[in-house]
């Protein structure tokens, strides 16, 4: 593995990396990806993977009016998130990875990866305004976007969609944008689902 130390981060240029016995060709290139978010991220990929017959995932980023020194909003949002997808889908779990980041902007910015039940959750039509709703309520003046083709149904026996997944969660631990932030914040945080 291609990797370097920067303090508790370790970066790599690899264009696949391995985790849990898989190989995933990863977006490492410009400048490459902090190993402990693509790992958190993919831990919770293969729980989901055991849990589930197939999961939905689904890429999401949200951005915020101003800056703030602390990710309370996306913690808040998560939770109130959690709650609606219980009440109208009847998801019990909900595993995430998110990262924040700030570059050129005034306020730092969210990507955010849900993976759901995709036995419950069958579309992303319907979550798109309630992810809407849910981010305006904790970060009113904030907006949220839905990259193209950003929404993925992956069985554990699909090689294919399973490598395309991970490629694009990659894109959140990309070391561009990252550190921006006061000591006591977060650059990521992922769900604590066990299998």
């Amino acid at each position: 593995m291609n990797g370097q130390s920067k303090g508790w981060k370790q970066a790599s240029f690899a264009a696949v990396i391995e985790r849990d016995g898989c190989e995933y060709p990863v977006n490492s290139k410009g400048s490459g990806l902090y190993l402990p978010i693509i790992h958190a991220g993919i831990d919770q990929f293969h729980v989901c993977l055991k849990r589930w017959r197939r999961v939905f995932g689904l890429r999401v980023d949200l951005r915020q009016p101003y800056y703030s020194d602390d990710s309370k909003r996306i913690s808040r949002f998560r939770k109130n998130l959690a709650r609606r997808l219980e009440r109208s889908h009847g998801v019990r779990d909900l595993a995430y990875l998110w990262a924040r980041e700030q570059e050129r902007a005034k306020s730092q910015h969210y990507h955010l990866i849900l993976m759901l039940d995709g036995d419950l959750v069958r579309s992303s039509n319907a979550l798109w305004p309630m992810i809407r709703e849910t981010w305006q309520h904790v970060a009113p003046g904030g907006s949220v976007h839905f990259p193209k083709g950003g929404h993925y149904f992956v069985r554990h026996d699909d090689d294919k969609a399973r490598r395309e997944f991970v490629w694009r969660m990659s894109y959140l631990s990309k070391c561009r944008g990252k550190g921006y932030r006061p000591p006591a914040s977060n650059d990521y945080s992922a769900s604590r689902l066990t299998g």
